[in-house]
This record gives C-alpha cells, sequence and structure tokens, in this order.
C-alpha cells in the first residue's frame, strides 16, 4: 500500500485485524486507525501512523517494525502497547509514541535506531523478557522505563536517554558504543551492569547522571571507560552498591558521592 489509508471506528465497530501470516504487510505512508489494531504476522511501517483507540497487543509470536515515519500507538493515557511471548517489536529508524509500554515475559523490544518516545508515568520491560539497544534515543519526559528482564547495549552506535529515567533490575551487559544523557535523564542499576567496553558514558544538552543500586563491574577490556556525568553509588537496593574494576580503568569524570554501606573495589 503506498498512498493514504483511512479506517475509521463506527458505531459498530471492534477491530482490525491484519492477518500476514504468509507475508508482511507494509504500507509507505498514512495509515491513521480509530480501532483496536490486532496483527497475525509481522507488520512493517514506513509511514506516519496514528492508531488512537484502545489497547494494542502485539501477539505472540507477532512482529510490529518500525522503518521511518512517526507511529503514534494511542493518545489517551491510559492506551498501551503490549508485547507478548516471542513478539517483537523493533524500531530501525523513525519514531514510535506510545503512552504505555509493556514487554511481558518472552517478549522482546529491540530499538536500533531511530526513537522510541515514551509518554506514560511507567513503562516496563519484564522479568522474562528482553531488551537490546543497539542505537537510536529513548526519551520520556519525567518518565521512567523500567526494564526488570535481561538487556544488552551493543554495537557501536550512540545510544541516547533523553530526559528520562532508564532503570535496570537484573543483568545488563554493556559490550559497545556511546551512552549520551541529555535534558535531565537518569541512568540507574539496581542490579548488575557489566561494562565489557571502552565506550564512554558523556553528557548531552542538559546533562544527566548515573545512580547504582546494584553491582556494576567493569571487566572484559584492558583500556579506559570515562563516565562524564556524576556517578552515586547508593545504598538501598537489593544488594550492596558497588563499583567493582576487575580490567581497564573506569574513570569518574564528573564526580558524584558513595554513600556509607557502599563500596569500590579495584582487583
Amino acid at each position: 500500500i503506498d498512498d493514504d489509508v483511512v479506517i475509521a471506528a463506527g458505531n459498530d465497530a471492534g477491530s482490525l485485524t491484519i492477518n500476514v501470516a504468509d507475508g508482511d504487510f507494509a504500507y509507505a505512508n498514512n495509515l491513521p486507525i480509530a480501532q483496536d489494531l490486532n496483527v497475525v504476522g509481522t507488520l512493517n511501517v514506513t509511514g506516519d501512523t496514528i492508531i488512537d483507540d484502545g489497547n494494542q497487543a502485539i501477539a505472540n509470536e507477532v512482529d510490529i517494525v518500525i522503518n521511518g515515519g512517526a507511529a503514534i500507538f494511542g493518545d489517551d493515557a491510559a492506551d498501551s502497547i503490549t508485547v507478548n511471548t516471542d513478539g517483537n517489536l523493533v524500531i530501525n529508524s523513525g519514531t514510535l509514541s506510545s503512552k504505555n509500554l509493556i514487554v511481558n515475559s518472552g517478549g522482546f523490544l529491540d530499538i536500533n535506531n531511530g526513537t522510541l518516545n515514551l509518554g506514560a508515568t511507567s513503562s516496563s520491560v519484564a522479568a522474562g523478557a528482553q531488551l537490546e539497544w543497539s542505537g537510536g534515543t529513548i526519551t520520556a519526559i519525567s518518565k521512567t522505563l523500567v526494564v526488570d528482564g535481561s538487556a544488552t547495549l551493543n554495537s557501536t552506535s550512540t545510544k541516547t536517554l533523553s530526559a528520562a529515567t532508564l532503570t535496570y533490575t537484573d543483568t545488563t551487559h554493556w559490550t559497545g558504543g556511546e551512552i549520551v544523557l541529555e535534558n535531565g535523564a537518569t541512568l540507574e542499576n539496581s542490579g548488575t551492569l557489566y561494562i565489557q567496553t571502552d565506550a564512554d558514558i558523556t553528557a548531552g544538552n542538559g546533562g544527566g547522571r548515573f545512580d547504582n543500586y546494584g553491582l556494576v563491574e567493569k571487566l572484559g577490556s584492558t583500556n579506559i571507560t570515562s563516565i562524564f556525568v556524576p556517578l552515586n553509588n547508593i545504598d538501598g537496593g537489593a544488594i550492596a552498591a558497588t563499583l567493582d574494576v576487575t580490567t581497564g580503568t573506569l574513570k569518574l569524570a564528573a564526580g558524584g558521592h558513595s554513600q556509607s554501606g557502599t563500596s569500590i573495589t579495584v582487583e
């Protein structure tokens, strides 16, 4: 489909089902939808899209791939997009906006480039789900994305966190690519963060901070990772807040503080 398509909700409107189990459904222009959207198969989004009524669920083994444009999933505070078991929400370019994002156990959120724009108080990646962040931007003004599942920050591309709090509570592997914190963003670790790269955490416009309530360990690389935002080692998490340098150097270039009951270890 390469032209505008409007699917309006009537008095008896139910939901729109796009069944593409035997292939992909793709469109390259505007697709305003005023009903619930149910997808079976893979939905490729390359044009501007507004889905403005109800909650959008990515069912088991379903992919939604954002390849460009500005896709808006829900414009009310209660609207959400939910990724279920073996479902994939992939952002390759463009912008995906959603008031609430819920990735349930077994689901996948892949941000390769482009922008994920969140508008709710808190969105989540549940335990048993996975986040892979290879590049692009996560933005949410004074909102929080809580990642209770495993996470990987990979590739050499820059990853930007803007005006949001990104909280990790499980195991996170940072294997490559600079992390930029801007507009007061907070990177928060309450689990285990393995720094397996010599890339840096830098401050963009408006800066940010890194709060650690768990274990941050640098290992597997022998050079310097510099943190150009304040790093605060804070007591009160499930485990004692610890900075551990097994190999290489962790440089706290913007200072910070380490509370009583926390530790810094250099091996």
